[in-house]
């Protein structure tokens, strides 16, 4: 029992500390900006138009000129379909998963990424 008062408790505190700071770091350091309709709408054809929604919803309602992408094919280390230097716009629609998305793009080495703050509907 003095083993585990000593030494495995410490350790297991230090590691989630660790990661729990590590995970902050990454949450304000990702380089990502919301952007309103009217905005997000006057730029998107000068940027990449990436549709993060599942498959179905994609289909049902596609934007003219989007590119259907999971966030794990865009973050994977040998994706070459979407330009890193370009400014990439995000669309899904919920807000929460389309931050997520940006972040983690953000944080995968692409260097201008915009979402649409409010969630794509189709008409």
């Amino acid at each position: 029992m003095e083993i585990f008062i000593t030494y495995i408790i410490p350790i297991v505190l230090g590691v989630t500390l660790g990661l729990g700071i590590m995970a902050l770091k990454d949450y304000y350091t990702a380089k990502i900006e919301g952007l309103d309709a009217e905005t997000f709408k006057a730029g998107m054809r000068k940027a990449q138009l990436i549709d993060v929604r599942p498959k179905k919803a994609f289909d049902e309602g596609r934007i003219k000129g989007a590119r259907h992408f999971t966030v794990g094919a865009l973050t994977h280390k040998n994706q070459t379909k979407v330009r890193k230097d370009l400014p990439v716009y995000l669309v899904h629609s919920s807000k929460r998963k389309v931050k997520r998305a940006a972040r983690r793009i953000s944080l995968a080495g692409f260097e201008q990424v915009y979402y649409l703050n409010t969630p794509y509907h189709t008409e």
